[in-house]
């Protein structure tokens, strides 16, 4: 999400959360029921002979505007590269944007959907209007959940809206017409499509390929996988996660592209014929990968480094070797929540039409708040909490920034690991919303005579550019205590 909008007032959130599948104005409250159904209730198998497959399904569609003409690699229409700057008008396709889904069903009565997009960021209206026109396989196919995270890509389309010309709405209908459609046929490809087959999970540490932009420079360098193998011997699917902004083409591109997953996603397919779903983990902070380096030390052109990148981390997702067979079990709990909105940012660039959702009566310096959610998902006993957005990781796995902390007297809180007593907890990040950075509170700071509008510079010179694009200083506290609703329950 970074310097997204560097000409418009020099700053601005990234956010949203408008709860289009309950009531407008939905107090906080744990997860809503979706509908239910009764096909999977067939594949029950509570014991015995097969009591250790899983049910499976991976469906995915390509999300390319109906005007790209590849034999000029050109645009009928103007469309705006999501990421860095304003009015940066794509000019080509360097690789397909993806919508992929997979099916998953522990056999025992839970069924839930895991979908990723291959966008910078998804509102939770959009989301929620992608369920609402799924109410009928929700239904046949007894879902417990249906959760859609976007892989942050900086190289594709725009689809929040921001990054279109200063004070316009970056956002092409028909291409968002055409994400959605793409999303709920890759969900319902992935309902069709299901086989019985083992579960595994494993992870690969990546080295020094991340880099981080910010102290105290915490984050997971493994990559990890939940890997499907089909009891019928076919290709299966590897559902991967890692934290890493999608960002290997930087701020000088403007060709539509998925990023590093695109080239992770390919090698795997090359050598393994699986199916692949990528999505964000812990990214904030910033997380990033490194620009890769010839043999000479020189940097390769972007193009090459994407690629470059994407096939380093497909190496190190090969080389897993750790694995363990799950059990067939999934457990899976939203919280839905409101936070206080104290960017004005924020409120101008809703009241201007740029970005669909809309505050909602709430508290803090405006009256306002945003509606969001979390979740706590188990796939056999592997815990993965699902956040509406980009979490500094140091709230995940603990550490802080010490004496140079900018905000020293800010309220305790605790971070996920200690909330869940699961030091391997997985984060699976812009999950269902983007609310943008979830900064720690501790280091949380604005400028004293602009907040929000121009990124601060604390005592010690260290700029604090995330904190223009977040809700505000109260979103961890709101994250931490809606995690903690969902483990007592």
């Amino acid at each position: 999400m970074k310097r997204m909008l560097t000409a418009i007032l020099t700053g601005a959130l990234l956010c949203g959360s408008l709860c289009g599948c309950g009531p407008q104005n939905m107090a906080d409250g744990a997860a809503e029921s979706l509908p239910v159904g009764g096909k999977d209730a067939g594949n029950i198998t509570p014991g015995g002979d097969g009591s250790d497959l899983w049910l499976v399904g991976f469906g995915c569609a390509e999300i390319v505007p109906d005007d790209y003409d590849p034999a000029t690699d050109s645009f009928g229409g103007t469309y705006y590269i999501a990421g860095y700057r304003n009015d940066n008008v794509a000019t080509g396709m360097l690789d397909p944007q993806y919508a992929r889904a997979a099916y998953i069903s522990d056999k025992r009565g839970t069924s839930i959907v895991v979908a990723a997009v291959d966008c910078v960021g998804l509102l939770k209206s959009f989301v929620d209007e992608i369920k609402a026109g799924l109410a009928d396989i929700i239904k046949e196919y007894n879902l417990a959940a249906i959760h859609i995270a976007s892989t942050h890509t900086h190289a594709g389309i725009d689809t929040l809206g921001l990054w279109g010309p200063v004070g316009r709405d970056g956002k092409n209908k028909a291409f968002m017409e055409k994400v959605k459609l793409s999303t709920q046929q890759a969900i319902r490809a992935a309902c069709e499509s299901a086989r019985d087959g083992r579960l595994y999970y494993g992870k690969a540490d990546t080295g020094d390929l991340q880099r981080d932009s910010r102290p105290p420079y915490i984050y997971d360098t493994h990559v990890h996988r939940f890997r499907f193998e089909p009891a019928d011997g076919s290709p299966g699917l590897q559902i991967i996660s890692y934290d890493a902004h999608p960002e290997a083409l930087r701020s000088e591109n403007s060709r539509v592209s998925a990023d590093f997953p695109c080239y992770m996603s390919r090698k795997i397919k090359k050598e393994t014929g699986d199916d692949f779903i990528f999505i964000a983990g812990a990214v904030g902070g910033l997380i990033s990968t490194q620009r890769q380096r010839d043999p000479s030390g020189a940097e390769y052109p972007l193009e090459q480094d994407v690629a470059i990148v994407g096939e380093r981390l497909a190496g190190c997702v090969l080389s897993i070797g750790d694995e363990v067979k799950l059990e067939p079990k999934i457990t899976d709990k939203t919280h839905y929540f409101n936070v206080n909105l104290d960017n004005k940012v924020y409120i101008l660039l809703s009241s201007l039409g740029v970005l669909d959702a809309k505050p909602v009566s709430g508290g803090g310096n405006y009256g306002l708040a945003l509606q969001t959610q979390a979740s706590l998902l188990s796939l056999g006993g592997i815990n993965i909490a699902l956040v509406p957005g980009e979490l500094f990781p140091e709230l995940a796995y603990g550490g802080t920034v010490g004496d140079a902390a900018a905000n020293p007297d800010a309220k305790p809180y605790r971070t996920l690991v200690e909330i869940t007593g699961d030091k391997n907890l997985l984060i699976w990040g812009l999950c269902d919303d983007e609310v943008g950075y979830i900064v720690a509170p501790n280091d949380f700071f604005l400028d004293p005579e602009n907040p929000y509008f121009t990124q601060g510079y604390d005592k010690l010179g260290r700029r604090h550019y995330e904190e223009t694009n977040s809700v505000g200083i109260e979103m961890y506290y709101r994250l931490a205590r809606a995690f903690e609703e969902l483990v007592g329950n």
